[in-house]
């Protein structure tokens, strides 16, 4: 006894090349090749256009991109220009800032001698007190005897004021001798009056140079000499605040530049891939023949959700959704039977039992 169970289907291939659309939303037909029609080897090398989309509103749209994308290549290469120019601004300035900081050392070196002045910079830094008095710290009495004994430019400009002393009173106990002899000759009637006022004026002369060189080599010690070691010294660590406000600046314009930088680049790859995906968007609009085989229009082969979403007959002026199969091209080499079985009948068949395969254009062959 046979039981059988008897269904009717459809031929199709077994494999086929759904040709879909890929523009977003809706697109219409402006032109495709007719129903059935068959595509060589020669059409696939050609490049043959089987389906043209309406691309007038992409072609707008990758000009708009092309624009934008443009603009922003331009401010992610001037972005990156300002930031190489910042990287070299920052070595210029910590360069020009550490350079007043040595030169500054150096001023104050050259004026009180190297020993003392770095002594006394260390004791200072030792203090740990940004707002301390320098002149508070310094002992000026002891550091003029101090200056100079160890040399530097401080120390020749006491010794100047000094040997300007020196002279003045060599001067002055000459000019006195003199005087005296002159006293001498005068009151024995041997010059004249003339030659006796001559020399008291010389010698009062150099009394008065005597104690204007003690009254400056007292004003040097008390405010000149105290004024320049605090001036060099104020600027030595001033040098070293403006160091660090330089490295501090140098940081917040580079960190600047660098989010200028990384935002333009940003908006660069934002626009590019929106340059991209216009131009596959418009590219898409031509769908060109991927192998040989005949044509065979979505909706022939249209499923009920399809009918249901109610998509209408592929041709000129129709619209069509994202991802509709516009065209199917079957392998035709090797074909399958797609049958509905009722359910009722679900129960009598199973994977890997053989059928008899009879079709309406063929009905003398089974297959």
């Amino acid at each position: 006894l046979t039981v059988t169970v008897t269904e009717s289907g459809s031929i199709k291939a077994r494999k086929s090349i759904d040709l879909k659309s890929e523009v977003e939303g809706r697109a219409t037909i402006i032109t495709i090749v007719p129903e059935g029609t068959i595509i060589t080897t020669e059409d696939v090398c050609n490049g043959k256009i089987l389906v043209e989309l309406d691309s007038g509103d992409l072609k707008e749209q990758l000009t708009q991109r092309q624009i934008e994308f443009t603009s922003a290549d331009a401010s992610s290469t001037q972005a990156k220009e300002a930031y190489d120019i910042q990287v070299k601004q920052n070595e210029s300035d910590i360069s020009a800032a550490e350079l007043k900081v040595k030169f500054a050392l150096m001023d104050f070196q050259k004026y009180l001698g190297e020993t003392l002045a770095n002594h006394i910079i260390d004791a200072i830094k030792n203090v740990n007190d940004p707002n301390a008095d320098i002149a508070a710290l310094i002992d000026i009495d002891n550091l003029v005897k101090e200056a100079n004994d160890l040399g530097g430019q401080g120390s020749q400009e006491l010794n100047n004021w000094k040997d300007k002393i020196k002279m003045a009173s060599a001067n002055l106990a000459n000019a006195k001798y003199k005087l005296e002899g002159t006293q001498e000759l005068f009151d024995a009637n041997y010059v004249a009056k003339i030659e006796l006022d001559r020399d008291a004026l010389e010698r009062d002369s150099y009394e008065i140079q005597e104690k204007q060189a003690l009254v400056s080599l007292n004003l040097y010690k008390l405010y000149e000499f105290p004024k320049q070691v605090q001036k060099l010294l104020s600027d030595y660590f001033e040098s070293q605040r403006n160091l660090e406000r330089t490295y501090a600046k140098a940081r917040a314009q580079l960190a600047q530049a660098k989010a200028q930088l990384e935002s333009a680049k940003a908006r660069l790859d934002l626009q590019t891939d929106r340059l991209e995906k216009s131009k596959k968007q418009f590219a898409a609009c031509n769908i060109k023949a991927p192998a040989p085989g005949f044509i065979v229009y979505g909706s022939s082969m249209e499923s009920n959700m399809n009918r249901f979403r109610g998509t209408g007959l592929i041709a000129p002026g129709e619209q069509v959704f994202q991802r509709q199969t516009i065209i199917t091209m079957p392998d035709t080499s090797s074909m399958m039977a797609e049958i509905a079985v009722h359910e009722s009948s679900v129960d009598k068949i199973r994977p890997g039992q053989k059928a008899n395969i009879v079709m309406d254009a063929f009905p003398d062959q089974t297959f």
